[in-house]
């Protein structure tokens, strides 16, 4: 099963079709045969059709429920029940992403395999690109990286290197990285200065950051391993950089302000075209790609259809809620006979023990005498309504300090959870 493709679209689905789903991802989508574990006395026949109930017969066998799977063939349903997982939403993993995750591992890191130009100038002006297939998709995607060197004199640019994205994770940002240091690996054996012409605003503030010295990088930061080995190169050969230009791609060349321009739009043009002629020296990987990309697709699918039938099974199920027996084994806290009229009245301080011993009790006491009336019919209130109460009109708060078992006032900065402070009311107002 693979849990990326299962939950791919979970978040984007309203809160309450969230819960359900997770419920079923969870195993604790409740049916009579689970509930029947929770009360022994729990019939375990469906409530809708009466036959033995189960999150498979609910969503996929109960009559009553034919409407929300109608979308589906028989056949299609067929082919979820013998998915076990598949029924509780979970959903397969293609084959052929392991024998494609498998050959990305294989890749081999070409930085250093360059092809020198006939011709070096005294000053290099590299523009470096990445491209991706499949961008958006999780599982899908395929890097590759490319670098030319732009020639001012005769307005050329001569490919220098390009590949793919070796291991696992592949993604534009890493083929981005990837090209840059392959343009570096080229002035650690030819050094001389040298411009970059990169179109990756990542790759662009992070050599900008590096040129001033702040070259701090975390081992839990986002390609962290890639940015250590620019770091590295940059180290031995930043000083020949004389700048990093950030360069807009994909600009139509008859766009050009000037002819300055265009040389830079053509630049940028001629390296995106050698990251993507990178993909055509990998036939097998790209077949395998083209499966995993098109298995992926149709797993979405059904991920949807299944999905789908999940969430509208649960939300007709909580139309028609199951009628909550009445609990013959609750017993009342107290009877009728142990209620008293509480009414409060003002107190000796100088009586109170030192536990209860508070300087402002009567400001407390006051508060209490203040809520009665002598006529008024009496009213129950729980501590969590009169300490709420309390907090809002006096913006005070009774607190317990375990450490010296004494309680104490405070203002609004010195209070605890709602809970622990209305127990602390609570106990204070008895205890006094």
């Amino acid at each position: 099963m693979s849990p990326g493709l299962t939950t791919l679209n979970l978040r984007k689905m309203e809160p309450e079709q969230q819960a359900l789903l997770r419920a079923a991802l969870n195993g604790t989508f409740y049916t009579a045969d689970r509930l029947e574990h929770r009360n022994g006395n729990q019939s375990t026949k469906c409530r809708f059709c009466n036959a033995e109930d189960s999150q498979t017969h609910r969503r996929w066998l109960c009559p009553y429920f034919q409407q929300c799977r109608q979308h589906l063939a028989e056949e299609q349903v067929t082919a979820v029940l013998e998915l076990p997982a598949a029924n509780h939403g979970w959903i397969p993993e293609p084959p052929c992403l392991l024998v494609f995750r498998t050959q990305c591992m294989q890749i081999p890191d070409e930085t250093r395999h360059v092809a020198w130009p006939q011709n070096l100038e005294e000053e290099l002006h590299f523009f470096t690109d990445g491209s991706c297939l499949a961008p958006t998709s999780s599982t899908g995607r395929l890097a590759s990286w490319g670098v030319v060197l732009g020639s001012i004199s005769d307005d050329k640019f001569e490919p220098v290197g390009n590949g793919l994205v070796p291991g696992w994770t592949q993604t534009a940002a890493r083929a981005e990285i990837y090209a840059v240091i392959a343009a570096l690996e080229v002035v650690a054996r030819v050094p001389r200065p040298f411009y970059l012409w990169v179109d990756n605003d990542r790759v662009f503030r992070k050599l900008r950051l590096f040129q001033r010295g702040m070259t701090r990088i975390t081992s839990n930061q986002k390609d962290a391993d890639l940015w250590l080995r620019l770091l590295v190169l940059f180290q031995r050969v930043g000083h020949y950089m004389q700048s990093v230009v950030k360069v807009v791609s994909h600009q139509n060349l008859e766009g050009a302000q000037d002819e300055g321009e265009r040389w830079v739009f053509a630049g940028n043009a001629a390296a995106d075209r050698t990251a993507n002629a990178a993909f055509c020296r990998f036939p097998n990987l790209m077949q395998t790609w083209a499966e995993v990309y098109r298995d992926v697709a149709h797993v979405g699918i059904l991920r949807d259809q299944v999905q789908n039938v999940i969430v509208a099974v649960g939300q007709k199920s909580v139309l028609h809620p199951v009628e909550k027996e009445q609990d013959s084994h609750g017993i009342a806290r107290i009877s009728e006979d142990e209620i008293q009229l509480f009414t409060p009245h003002l107190v000796d301080v100088s009586t109170l023990s030192r536990r209860w011993s508070l300087p402002e009790a009567n400001q407390v006491v006051e508060w209490l005498m203040a809520l009665t009336e002598p006529n008024s019919p009496t009213r129950m209130l729980s501590w969590f309504q009169l300490n709420i109460l309390f907090e809002h009109q006096t913006q005070l708060g009774i607190s317990y300090k375990p450490s010296s078992k004494r309680y104490f006032l405070a203002d609004a900065r010195d209070r605890k959870n709602f809970v622990r402070r209305a127990n602390n009311f609570s106990r204070w107002v008895q205890g006094v």
